[in-house]
């Protein structure tokens, strides 16, 4: 059973939690134990976007392919546009995400694997191609894991962020709320199952393995990167005397290695900050653009004030009191949805006084504005995927444009998020065409 996929994710990058539940999502306190699971699972991996050189490093780079695609029309002067747009810009770009999915790494076993008996039989390094096209002469290979079950079944796993991340997230909801029958070996439990081929006891440790798994999200190959500083506290029979020494451990094997770790996460938030300001430029949007950089600049200084922050919320006894909740005080919530689209949203405390100026689905009109110039298919394609958002939305008002031809919006006196976005970025001058 996919657990996360069915009952709850959270969208990198553009804030958004969802979580498959009817019930209000105003009081987090009074929802059902699971849902309670979820959202805490999800809130964690919020947390992990924004207080990390590899999240803040995806905010941009996921913000600034839209930049691109943007920048390179309102330069073109063309009055016709052509969705989807291909031309030697998007074309670097495809191929660029690609290289992110390589990064990412693979989420679950395919459906003809058993995930309960599954288990690692070997381990190598490859090359991919898209990031290779990228970066010339580049010496990162990503970890693929072969895979194999009990029936007999094998398959190959791209060992990446995500699995990384999901174990992270799967322990500290793991250790408020209990392990779980329904949850997946992978990625849930995809590094300890590393750890057993290693046969290594240092991940039997569960908060070593949090450290370990914290660690490695500091950096912008966050699967190649636990492997390796894994491997080498294995080689060098490293057996540290808490987990903090993991940090410092893990740090020191990065930097030996090349990487500037503090320096990348700095340059990634400014680099952030600086294409989220170019895109929600227009006065109308100052309150969400200045909400966006808040959760950058505080996420980014609370990491390097206090490196293990996550680990000492892991150590909590409720994940209601104590350091929680200054971390809520502090960051807030992102933007929540329920299975009915119904949204909140909780600014961080120093913000509250613009909590009513504040649109977060301007984020995923970003999203939406994206995936219409560069993903679109065919004619039937749901345009925007905010209509049943929007549908919910009292100062909304939809139609079948939304679903077609959403840019059509932007003629309109009272528009919606995406229009907004579509008639800033100046496309609303263009006569839009679309192309097989």
């Amino acid at each position: 059973m996919q657990y996360h996929f069915i009952f709850g994710a959270y969208v990198p990058s553009y804030l958004l939690i969802k979580i498959n539940t009817p019930d209000p999502l105003t009081n987090i306190k009074t929802l059902e134990k699971a849902d309670r699971a979820v959202f805490l699972h999800e809130y964690i991996h919020f947390l992990q976007n924004i207080t990390g050189g590899f999240g803040q490093s995806h905010i941009w780079s996921t913000y600034d392919q839209l930049r691109q695609v943007i920048s390179d029309q309102q330069k073109s002067g063309e009055k016709k546009l052509e969705i989807p747009v291909v031309n030697d810009v998007t074309q670097r770009l495809r191929l660029f995400i690609r290289a992110l999915q390589a990064i990412s790494g693979r989420k679950y076993l395919p459906e003809y694997m058993d995930d309960n008996t599954a288990f690692i039989e070997n381990v190598s390094l490859l090359l991919d191609p898209a990031f290779q096209e990228l970066n010339t002469g580049s010496a990162i290979r990503f970890l693929n894991l072969k895979i194999a079950d009990e029936k007999g079944n094998k398959t190959d796993y791209l060992f990446g962020d995500t699995a990384v991340s999901e174990t992270m997230a799967y322990l500290m909801e793991s250790k408020y709320f209990g392990e779980s029958e329904e949850i997946n070996n992978f990625p849930y439990r995809s590094c300890q199952k590393l750890g057993e081929w290693m046969e290594t006891p240092l991940l039997e440790n569960k908060e070593w393995l949090f450290a370990l798994c914290d660690v490695a999200l500091l950096s912008p190959y966050p699967g190649r990167m636990f492997y390796q500083i894994l491997l080498e506290m294995f080689r060098q029979d490293f057996i540290p005397g808490s987990a903090e020494e993991i940090y410092e451990y893990g740090i020191r094997v990065m930097y030996d290695d090349g990487w500037r770790v503090w320096e990348d996460f700095e340059n990634a938030k400014n680099g952030a900050i600086i294409v989220l300001s170019e895109l929600f430029s227009h006065q109308s949007f100052k309150p969400t653009l200045e909400w966006f950089k808040y959760i950058l600049e505080s996420g980014y200084k609370e990491r390097i004030a206090n490196p293990t922050f996550m680990l000492q919320l892991y150590r909590e006894p409720d994940q209601y009191e104590g350091i929680w909740k200054n971390i809520f005080a502090q960051f807030g919530t992102p933007h929540l949805q329920n299975l009915k689209n119904e949204r909140y949203f909780n600014p961080p405390l120093q913000l509250n006084s613009m909590k009513d100026e504040i649109e977060p689905l301007l984020l995923l009109a970003a999203q939406q504005v994206s995936n219409t110039l560069m993903f679109r298919q065919n004619e039937k394609d749901t345009i925007c995927g905010l209509y049943k958002c929007c549908d919910r939305s009292p100062n909304i008002e939809v139609d079948e444009r939304c679903i077609c031809e959403p840019w059509e919006r932007a003629k309109d006196e009272n528009s919606c998020a995406y229009a907004a976005l579509w008639t800033g970025y100046g496309l609303s001058e263009k006569n839009v065409i679309m192309t097989d």
